[in-house]
C-alpha cells in the first residue's frame, strides 16, 4: 500500500493537479489570456512552479522556469495548457522548451486559439521532446471555459444574475429592492465582477439605483481579497444599453451628470440605429498608413464639416458613412456613362462640322502646294536631264564611240529622270495620307476628351462622398487619396474638359448619393453618422468617442418577442468580442436579463435566492416569454448549488427549451 501511494503521488496526475492550482492563482487577472499554471519535475521531485500573472507578462512556463534557477535540463514539464508556439506579446515557450533541453511535456488541454492549435505540441515533438496530452483535461477545460469559448465563437462567454426571493420576486411594488440577498450572496457577486471582463446593465438601472457597476475589493470573499495582486487587478468596463439614446439625446453631456457610472472608467452606451453599417472595418491606423500625408487635408475637412452637423443619437441619428474609392452600383455608374456619351456625341458633332470646313480648305490648300511642289520637282527634275545629257555627250566626245552597253545607262537615265518627274504625284498621295492621319488624330482627341469627362466625374464622386464622409476621419483620408489618384489621371486633359466636367459634375453626384441611399435594399436608408472620433467598426456595430469616459456604440435596431424594437443583443456581443472580452456579466433588471436568455445568449445563470415572500403585487425577476407546451419550457443544467449564509444560490449552464432531464 505505501509503494502504491508513493507511485500515485508520482503520477502525471497528481503533478498536473499541483499545476492547476497553480494556474487557478491567477483566473481573476490574466483576461484576455487564459490562465495557466506549469510545474518542472525531475527524479520524482518538484524543482520549480509558476502561473501565468497578467497578459504582456511571463507566461507559467517561464515563470516555473525561474523558479528551477533556469536549470530544468532533463525534466519533465507539466503545464495546463498547450504552450504557445508564436510570438506575441512574449516569445513562444514551446521554443523556450525545447531550448533548456527538457526530457518531456505533459499538456492537459490543447490551446484552441488558431495561432497556436497544434503547433506547440509539433514544434516539442520535432525536437524530439516527448509529449503527453489529455491528463486533467476536463478540470483544465472548466477552468478556462470563457476563453474556449470567446476563442471559437468570437463572443464573450455570457453570465447572468438574478438576486430573487423563493417566490421569483426582485421588489416591493413601490419599487424596494434593498436589500432582498444576504450580504454573503453580495459578496459572491463581487467575485463574479472580479471574473468578468464587462459588466452589462440598462439604463433603467442605472436611473434607479445610480450605481457604480464596479468591483468592490472590500466585498470580496476574503480568501481571494487576501491572495488578489491589485497591481495585477482592472476594472470591467461597463456597457449600458440605452436603446433610444435617452443618455445621449442631441450629445448633451448633462444629462450624464447626475450618474456616478460615467464619471470613472470605461463606459460604453449601446443605441439602436435603422441606418446601415460599413460592410467592413476600417481601423483608423490603417485608414493613416494607407492614405498618407496627402490625404490629411481630406480628413480635416471632414472633421471640420462634421463640427457643423446637427448631432442626436436616438433613433433618428444622423448617419455615418463609409467611402469606398468612388464607388457607385452599375446603374447609376451606366447612367453617367450615358451623360458623359451624349456630351461627347454634342462635342464630335461640332468638330464633325469644324473638320469639314479645315477639310474643304485643307484640299485647296493640298491642291495649291502640290501643283508648286510638282513644278519645283518638274524644273530639278528637268535640270538634272540636261545634266545628265551634257555628261554623257562629254563621255561620247571622249570615247568616241557608245557601245551597246552605254545606250542601256542613257535608258536608265531616262527612266530615271522620269520617275523623278512622277514624284511630284507621289508627294500629293502623301499629302493625302498626312490628312487622313490627321483626322485619326481628331477622333483619338475626341476619346481622350470622353476619357477626361469619365475622369472628372470620378474626381467629382470621391469629393463629394469625401464630404459625406465628414465624420470619420479614417474614411474621409481614403476618399481623399481616391480623389487625388483620380485627379492625377484626368490632370493632362482638365483644361479641354473644364466645361464638360461642370455640366456633368452635378449629375454624377446627385447619382452617387442616389447610390449610396440605394445600396442597401432600403428605401431612403443611409449609412451611420456620428459627430465624434470613429474608434472602432464592424458588420453591425461603430463606436465613436465622446468623452473621456464615454463612448458610444451604434449597433441595429430588431424586434423582441414582446414586439418592441430593442438594440441587438448579438450585436453587443460581437462588439465585445472584438474587444477581446472574455466574460461578460449581465446585471440588470428583469426584461433585459429575461431578453438575454429568451434569445438563447446565455453561458451561465446564477440565482441567488433568499428566503423570502414578497406576494403576487411585488414585482417579478422574470419576465420570459410563456411556452405553448410544457414540453416547450426553458430548461438548465443544474451544475453547482451553494449555500451563502441563509441565502441559496444555483448555478445553471444549458439553457434550452423542450428537452426533459431524467
Amino acid at each position: 500500500m505505501g509503494k502504491e501511494k508513493r507511485d500515485k503521488k508520482r503520477s502525471d496526475k497528481h503533478f498536473m493537479k499541483m499545476a492547476l492550482k497553480q494556474a487557478y492563482k491567477g483566473q481573476y487577472t490574466t483576461s484576455p489570456n487564459p490562465a495557466v499554471g506549469c510545474v518542472f519535475v525531475r527524479n520524482g521531485k518538484v524543482i520549480g512552479k509558476g502561473y501565468h500573472h497578467k497578459a504582456g507578462q511571463p507566461h507559467a512556463e517561464i515563470m516555473a522556469m525561474h523558479d528551477a534557477h533556469d536549470d530544468v535540463a532533463g525534466a519533465t514539464a507539466y503545464v495546463t495548457l498547450e504552450p504557445c508556439s508564436h510570438y506575441g506579446r512574449t516569445p513562444p515557450c514551446a521554443k523556450a522548451l525545447c531550448d533548456a533541453d527538457v526530457a518531456r511535456v505533459v499538456i492537459a488541454s490543447v490551446d484552441p486559439n488558431p495561432k497556436v492549435a497544434g503547433r506547440g505540441i509539433a514544434m516539442l515533438q520535432e525536437a524530439g521532446v516527448e509529449v503527453k496530452v489529455g491528463v486533467c483535461k476536463r478540470e483544465a477545460d472548466e477552468l478556462n471555459r470563457a476563453f474556449f469559448k470567446s476563442i471559437q465563437a468570437k463572443r464573450p462567454y455570457t453570465l447572468v444574475k438574478f438576486g430573487t426571493t423563493l417566490d421569483g420576486k426582485v421588489a416591493l411594488s413601490n419599487g424596494d429592492s434593498k436589500w432582498i440577498t444576504c450580504k454573503e450572496a453580495r459578496s459572491d457577486v463581487q467575485r463574479l465582477r472580479l471574473w468578468s471582463d464587462a459588466i452589462i446593465t440598462s439604463h433603467t438601472t442605472v436611473k434607479a439605483d445610480n450605481p457604480q457597476m464596479s468591483v468592490r475589493l472590500n466585498e470580496l470573499p476574503p480568501k481571494i481579497a487576501d491572495k488578489l495582486d491589485l497591481d495585477l487587478f482592472s476594472q470591467p468596463i461597463k456597457v449600458i444599453i440605452d436603446s433610444h439614446g435617452t443618455f445621449c439625446q442631441n450629445y448633451d453631456q448633462s444629462l450624464l451628470q447626475p450618474y456616478s457610472i460615467f464619471a470613472t472608467g470605461d463606459n460604453y452606451i449601446v443605441v439602436g440605429t435603422h441606418d446601415n453599417f460599413p460592410l467592413l472595418p476600417l481601423p483608423e491606423a490603417e485608414a493613416e498608413a494607407e492614405a498618407g500625408a496627402g490625404a490629411e487635408a481630406g480628413a480635416a475637412a471632414a472633421q471640420a464639416a462634421s463640427a457643423k452637423a446637427p448631432c442626436c443619437c436616438n433613433k433618428k441619428a444622423p448617419s455615418i458613412e463609409r467611402v469606398d474609392e468612388c464607388s457607385v452600383d452599375e446603374g447609376v455608374a451606366e447612367e453617367a456613362a450615358a451623360d458623359v456619351d451624349a456630351v461627347a456625341v454634342e462635342k464630335k458633332q461640332e468638330l464633325a462640322k469644324t473638320k469639314a470646313k479645315d477639310k474643304a480648305k485643307s484640299k485647296s490648300k493640298t491642291a495649291k502646294s502640290s501643283q508648286t511642289a510638282k513644278a519645283a520637282k518638274s524644273n530639278k527634275a528637268a535640270k538634272d536631264t540636261v545634266e545628265a545629257v551634257a555628261a554623257s555627250e562629254a563621255e561620247d566626245a571622249a570615247e568616241k564611240a557608245a557601245s551597246p552597253k552605254k545606250r542601256s545607262n542613257k535608258r536608265s537615265s531616262s527612266a530615271t529622270v522620269a520617275q523623278a518627274a512622277a514624284s511630284g504625284e507621289t508627294e500629293v498621295i502623301s499629302d493625302e495620307a498626312k490628312i487622313a492621319a490627321l483626322q485619326d488624330a481628331a477622333a483619338a482627341a475626341v476619346a481622350k476628351k470622353k476619357r477626361s469627362v469619365q475622369n472628372a466625374e470620378a474626381v467629382a464622386a470621391a469629393d463629394d462622398a469625401a464630404v459625406d464622409s465628414e465624420a470619420n476621419a479614417a474614411w474621409a483620408q481614403k476618399a481623399a487619396k481616391t480623389a487625388k489618384t483620380a485627379k492625377a489621371s484626368a490632370s493632362a486633359s482638365t483644361s479641354t474638359s473644364t466645361s464638360t466636367s461642370t455640366s456633368s459634375k452635378a449629375k454624377s453626384a446627385k447619382a452617387a448619393k442616389s447610390s449610396k441611399s440605394g445600396s442597401s435594399g432600403k428605401k431612403g436608408a443611409k449609412n451611420i453618422e456620428v459627430c465624434g472620433k470613429v474608434l472602432d467598426c464592424g458588420p453591425n456595430y461603430l463606436v465613436e468617442e465622446w468623452t473621456e469616459h464615454v463612448k458610444i456604440v451604434h449597433v441595429p435596431f430588431v424586434k423582441g418577442l414582446d414586439g418592441k424594437e430593442h438594440v441587438s443583443l448579438e450585436a453587443v456581443l460581437d462588439f465585445l468580442g472584438s474587444k477581446e472580452i472574455r466574460v461578460a456579466m449581465v446585471e440588470a433588471g428583469a426584461h433585459l436579463g429575461s431578453a438575454f436568455i429568451d434569445a438563447g445568449l446565455v453561458d451561465e445563470l446564477y440565482v441567488y435566492q433568499a428566503p423570502k415572500f414578497l406576494g403576487q403585487s411585488s414585482l417579478s425577476a422574470w419576465q420570459l416569454m410563456e411556452p405553448q407546451t410544457l414540453d416547450e419550457a426553458l430548461q438548465g443544467e443544474v451544475v453547482d448549488v451553494r449555500f451563502f449564509g441563509h441565502d441559496l444560490c444555483i448555478q445553471l449552464r444549458g439553457l434550452r427549451k423542450g428537452q426533459t432531464y431524467e
